[in-house]
């Protein structure tokens, strides 16, 4: 936040900078009472997120690093702008698999904690799901670029079953689907 200006630009946002701030990075351990929480690098999606390790309760917190799911029926990529880059997320995904023996729940940034064996099949959804959304996206961007027609066919292959963005509720996964193909245009996915 301390040069948000690509965040004004992209999102017509109006964010002052914010100068009086310590960033964390990987390592940096805060202890909150003796509740000792980690913080390790998850860059992708952008390049300051994190992730908050609370190794007491078997719990990482993930913010927007990793995959959206706003209920076990839908699911959002995260190659939405301004600054994502798709190598980063990568690496992001295999450090998380390989910390997934030392975790039973991930804490995603607006939809809730996945456990147990919800928390597996994030894990293990993740980098395929991320292949797929994309290459179906860019699929039917150049089948025909309507925003409309683009999330049909998303709602239809991806949340069919979706309690949050039904047919008749569908604005909402409109608006995400439109950041994903600006996502896609910022890296030059889509020309």
């Amino acid at each position: 936040m301390k040069n948000p200006d690509k965040l004004n630009k992209d999102f017509g946002y109006n964010v002052n900078p914010i100068d009086n701030v310590t960033p964390l990075k990987e390592g940096d351990i805060i202890d909150v009472n003796g509740l000792k929480l980690e913080i390790m690098n998850f860059f992708g999606h952008t390049q300051d997120s994190i992730a908050i390790l609370e190794r007491k309760n078997k719990n990482i917190f993930v913010g927007d690093a990793i995959i959206d799911r706003f209920d076990p029926e839908t699911a959002i990529p995260e190659f939405v702008p301004p600054d994502f880059i798709e190598s980063e997320i990568l690496k992001t995904f295999e450090k998380l698999r390989s910390l997934k023996s030392e975790f039973n729940s991930v804490c995603l940034a607006h939809f809730g904690v996945w456990k147990d064996d919800d928390f597996f099949e994030t894990l293990n959804k993740m980098e395929v799901f991320h292949f797929d959304t994309k290459e179906s996206i860019l699929k039917w961007y150049n089948e025909n670029p309507s925003l409309k027609y683009i999330t049909l066919k998303y709602h239809e292959k991806f949340t069919p079953d979706s309690k949050v963005h039904t047919k008749d509720n569908i604005r909402g996964l409109e608006l995400l689907i439109a950041l994903l193909i600006k996502g896609l245009k910022a890296t030059g996915d889509i020309k």
